[in-house]
């Protein structure tokens, strides 16, 4: 079952109910059986876990969000991003920083063996990161 977000806020915001309902009747209403207490505990604990639920989604969205298509330099299709990604190489910024032999290790660590490109990813990440196209392509029609 895909759960979207509202969904999910609005199961955390019930438990959270059920949770105070529970507990605040343990507490107010004297000779009240411990199940109460049991329950309320339970349905707090139910809660905070859909709230975490909701948490790594947003935190998943952002990221996504913050991500550059890392496939517009050459050599880098959809397979090569995955791993890169995998690595916590999301950006241009941060492809440019990471150094050609890292980049090498990462592909071979992946059983995938190293486009001829790869000796210029940095470059061209450092043209992507610095927002400038023109000279991208025209390094990149050097290469090809």
């Amino acid at each position: 079952m895909n759960w979207n977000r509202e969904a999910k806020h609005i199961l955390a915001i019930f438990a959270l109910v059920a949770a105070l309902a529970f507990g605040l009747n343990s507490a107010v209403v004297p000779d009240t059986d411990e199940s109460f207490l049991v329950w309320g505990l339970g349905f707090l604990l139910a809660a905070v876990l859909l709230w975490l639920w909701v948490q790594r989604d947003v935190r998943a969205e952002k990221q996504a969000a913050a991500a550059d298509d890392l496939t517009q330099i050459e050599g880098i299709g959809v397979v090569f991003q995955a791993i890169l990604q995998a690595a916590e190489i999301t950006t241009f910024a941060r492809l440019a920083g990471t150094a050609p032999a890292e980049l090498e290790t990462l592909i071979k660590d992946a059983d995938k063996i190293p486009p001829r490109s790869l000796q210029t990813w940095t470059r061209q990440a450092t043209y992507a990161a610095e927002g400038d196209w023109e000279g991208l392509r025209t390094f990149q029609d050097t290469i090809k």
